[in-house]
């Protein structure tokens, strides 16, 4: 499995990992005598830190190396990095794209936009643009980009598919989701640009 798809997931199990480990020494040593010193453990705890430290730092740097594509290309946009929605593929289809995503959700996506209209980007490609006359709607909902429901931009096309991202915390991406007060935030502003077009 492609860890950058699921960005909770590794630091999630190697935090587990860590947590039965200590749990295992904390245990042995009540119940008997334990013939591992406690500076071995305290090491491989800290080995299994830093290893999580650098898989963190390794996502979050290719996820801002997408944005950096992103900015390259197109330098006068807004952009909001991200994660698709289990949902993303099956509603591109519905209108011709047929870039293909994991059914999961998870994948890292960026959003740009300008008074023109906004687009969808994957892996430093263009996937979708739609202009601000084709959104119905902007709003905020849930997106499931991992295991959990965060908080998500929904934007609605009049062509009756619905583009759902979950934003990043970052601009330029990471591993956290953005806040509830981000999303809305980020919906705010987007939602600005469709008011705009229809008057």
């Amino acid at each position: 499995m492609n860890r950058t798809q699921r960005p909770w997931l590794v630091p999630a199990a190697i935090t587990v990992a860590v947590l039965l480990v200590i749990a295992r020494w904390f245990l042995r040593r009540s119940t008997q005598e334990d013939p591992t010193p406690i500076g071995f453990v305290l090491v491989s705890v800290l080995v299994t830190l830093a290893m999580a430290g650098v898989l963190v730092w390794g996502i979050a740097k290719r996820r801002r190396s997408l944005h950096r594509r992103v900015r390259a290309a197109r330098p006068q946009h807004r952009l909001a990095s991200g994660w698709s929605d289990a949902s993303l593929g099956t509603e591109l289809e519905r209108i011709g794209v047929t870039e293909r995503f994991r059914p999961q959700g998870g994948v890292p996506v960026v959003l740009a936009w300008s008074t023109d209209g906004l687009e969808l980007w994957r892996a430093g490609r263009l996937v979708l643009t739609v202009g601000w006359v084709e959104v119905v709607r902007v709003s905020v909902g849930d997106g499931v980009a991992a295991a959990l429901p965060r908080p998500a931009v929904v934007v609605e096309l009049a062509a009756g598919a619905r583009v759902v991202v979950v934003p990043a915390r970052t601009e330029s991406g990471g591993v956290l989701p953005a806040t509830s007060a981000q999303t809305a935030a980020l919906v705010t502003e987007l939602s600005s640009y469709v008011r705009t077009r229809v008057q």
